[in-house]
């Protein structure tokens, strides 16, 4: 804890803010005018140290031009929505940044201790929140979605800080970035990783979300050393590939449906709870403009496209060809497979942090095949940091 506590960054505190910002905020004019900046300079420094240093991390730079494709593709199409496309891109940009910006003032590690810090915070007054007053502060009409507790008490979606029912990528968040410091500083801080994991797990009994629940016990899996050896007999790449293959299996061909008579004996829906009608629906609209997407829609238009009252088709590799169209799903692709690399070159520098960075992204992977949650600014944030982490153990000063 000395560690940590001694290498906390004020500065960044403020900084941090729009990476875990409730999404209902950036509804207000003077936080929507003030991000429309953040994402804008965030941009600007990218392509400035690209024409500067004429190097720059290419997964970093990819993730730029992605989410330009589809500023491009939600300005060119009708009933899309420049504040949806705000809230989508503006913690995922400025998140990445301010990695790059670490990194290059060799304060990579300071600002991780910073956000885990801070992430810390939240996750405790988040979780007293739902605890102490489940109902929120927001009424059921202003938060939308209204779930039960395990008290039988109900719940606006939002709690206390704005985290949904499906908060579970702030979970995966905090305590990875409890994993990896724990692993690259010999003090033990695990206190700190067992501390949200704990708090997290009881946040979500709270709520009752099995899956939830499912996806934060793989991190207990990441403390077993036992795993260590087995784990790393298959590369990273060959990792996400093979995840790649089960994605298209199901989502595309429903290979699932093959194993109809499990599901009806579990008393599982074949359609995944709704999931392959979504996929239908997204595929189908990708084909009215596949190379280039049909853009970020609206909130009332994705109510009306899809069923069930969602406004995602449940799953991240579809949703990008769905905003960005085949162009953006390749670069897409080539992010996956830059960072699965970089993973794999880690290792050489630090063998617990590659280990440790596998689980992780495995799990956000699982997470994201079936699903298109809030917070995908951690899933972006831990595909591109470990190329940041070799640089930094490597001493290279630029990219």
């Amino acid at each position: 804890m000395t560690t940590l506590l001694s290498n906390f960054n004020f500065k960044y505190t403020l900084l941090v803010l729009p990476i875990i910002m409730p999404a209902f905020l950036y509804n207000f004019a003077i936080v929507k005018f003030s991000c429309y900046i953040g994402s804008a300079v965030a941009c600007i420094w990218i392509f400035y140290n690209l024409a500067k240093y004429r190097k720059i991390c290419l997964q970093t730079f990819l993730l730029c031009v992605l989410y330009m494709l589809f500023a491009i593709s939600t300005c060119g199409n009708e009933n899309t929505s420049m504040l949806r496309y705000l809230i989508a891109t503006v913690p995922v940009l400025i998140s990445v940044l301010l990695l790059d910006i670490s990194y290059r003032k060799n304060e990579l590690f300071r600002y991780l201790i910073t956000l885990l810090l801070l992430l810390s915070i939240f996750n405790i007054l988040n979780f007293f929140s739902i605890l102490l007053y489940p109902s929120g502060l927001y009424s059921p009409l202003e938060a939308g979605m209204i779930g039960t507790t395990i008290f039988s008490i109900p719940t606006t979606a939002h709690y206390f800080l704005g985290f949904t029912k499906g908060h579970l990528m702030t979970h995966v968040f905090v305590c990875s970035l409890a994993v990896i410091l724990g692993n690259y500083y010999k003090e033990d801080i695990k206190i700190v990783f067992y501390l949200n994991l704990c708090v997290s797990i009881l946040s979500n009994i709270i709520v009752l979300s099995v899956s939830s629940l499912f996806g934060l016990l793989l991190f207990i899996i990441a403390e077993n050393k036992c795993f260590y050896r087995l784990y790393n007999m298959v590369s990273m790449v060959k990792i996400y590939y093979a995840l790649l293959l089960v994605w298209i299996g199901i989502v595309v061909f429903r290979i699932h449906e093959y194993f109809a008579d499990l599901f009806v004996l579990l008393g599982k829906d074949i359609t995944l709870t709704g999931r392959t009608v979504l996929w239908d629906v997204g595929m189908d609209k990708i084909m009215d403009s596949p190379l280039f997407g049909i853009g970020i829609i609206s909130t009332d238009k994705a109510f009306e496209l899809f069923h069930y009252g969602v406004a995602s088709v449940h799953s991240l590799f579809l949703e990008i060809f769905f905003y960005g169209g085949f162009v953006s799903g390749v670069i897409f692709l080539v992010i996956c497979h830059k960072s699965s690399r970089s993973v794999d070159l880690l290792k050489y520098n630090n063998y617990k942090l590659s280990y440790c960075f596998k689980i992780i992204i495995t799990s956000l992977l699982i997470i994201l095949l079936v699903n298109s949650p809030q917070r995908k600014e951690v899933f972006y944030f831990m595909v591109v940091l470990p190329s940041y982490i070799n640089l930094y153990l490597n001493k290279t000063v630029t990219l």
